[in-house]
Parts: C-alpha cells; structure tokens; sequence
C-alpha cells in the first residue's frame, strides 16, 4: 500500500491482504459476514484492468454486525498508520440506491470468517456508465468491462444501461449528460476496437 498526493493506493496484492486481515478479526469476534465489492477493485480483482485504486467499495452483511466490522476497519486503519478509514467504505450504496436497480454479484472468495463476493460484469459496467465521471476511470472501466461482455452494438449497450438506469431521482440535465457519456464511450470502445483490428491485419 502506498500513498500517493495524500491519497492512499492499493493494489490487487493490497485488497487480498486487506481482505484477509478483515476475515481473521472476524473470526476472532466469533463473527461472520460478507462483503461485495465494485468499483475499482472490482476491475482489479476481476480483470487485472487496472493495477491502482484508492479505495475498496463495499457492501459488508449482515447489517448486524455492521459495528465489529466498523471496528475491525478501525484497528486495521491504525495498525498500518493509515490516514484514515475510508479505504474500505459503502459510499457507493448512496449513489447505487437513488440511480442503479437489479445489480448482481457473483461469489469471489472466502477468508477466513468473511465471504466475498464482486459485483458481476454487466452491473459494474451499468454502475460506470450510470457515475459518468469525466475526471475518473469510469470510461476506460467501462470500455474494459464491453470488450469482456463484447458488447456488439450502442443498442446493446443501451439495453444494459436502461435495465438498470433509475432516472426518477436525476435532473433531466444530468440524464441528457449520462447518456451523452454512454454514446461517447461506446464510440470510444468501437475506435479501440477498429485499431487492434488494423495492426491485427
């Protein structure tokens, strides 16, 4: 783990071990819980997409055992001299339950007393292209999480982006914007594909 302009940056290596320093303090509460992942290092986990995030978005069940887990994000935040918590947090769940329906994980795997699972391909991409944050990942992710799904056409995608978009709760200028960005992602997705095509020939 490192720090980077005052921001800390975690590696794939670093959410593993992250993970597995959770699940043991789990099991020393005599605890058990889940954890689901997007974001970030969700592409990392997943695809080795990209090898650097600052954070490890999550969801930790049961809502029980929210204040152990709390804790133990704590204890660990203090024992690396970290400068603060928020390497593992549900900021996420706000942005996800106002504008997102129907995403769905997949179990990743266990450590110790915590299963974790990763929210699958097509939620993650719906989640990137839903955020639409120009000085972000969110295109490259998203332009990664296509070529995986191969996505063929801007209808498809469309079709994706409108089974899980909920706009009730967004301006209309702010749809107009996302979906601005989905049409510039997928043009940018479809020139990517066009240049591995040529040097390919």
């Amino acid at each position: 783990m490192q720090m980077r302009d005052d921001e800390i940056v975690i590696d794939k290596d670093d959410i593993i071990q992250l993970l597995s320093e959770i699940g043991k303090k789990l099991a020393k509460r005599k605890q058990f819980g889940s954890l689901t992942i997007c974001g970030g290092a969700a592409m990392a986990l997943l695809f080795n997409a990209r090898d650097l995030t600052s954070d490890i978005d999550s969801q930790f069940r049961p809502n029980e055992n929210i204040h152990d887990f709390k804790s133990i994000v704590d204890e660990i935040t203090q024992e690396r001299n970290l400068p603060d918590n928020h390497w593992c947090n549900d900021d996420y769940t706000m942005f996800s339950d106002d504008y997102c329906t129907d995403l769905k994980s997949k179990f990743y795997r266990s450590f110790d007393n915590l299963d974790v699972f990763i929210m699958e391909p097509e939620s993650l991409l719906a989640m990137k292209l839903i955020s639409a944050r120009p000085k972000s990942h969110d295109r490259s992710d998203s332009i990664t999480l296509m070529k995986e799904l191969k996505i063929q056409s801007i209808d498809e995608l469309s079709e994706i982006f409108d089974r899980h978009f909920v706009s009730d709760k967004m301006h209309p200028d702010e749809v107009r914007m996302v979906k601005g960005f989905v049409s510039d992602t997928f043009e940018d997705y479809q020139k990517q594909l066009s240049s591995k095509k040529r040097i390919n020939i």
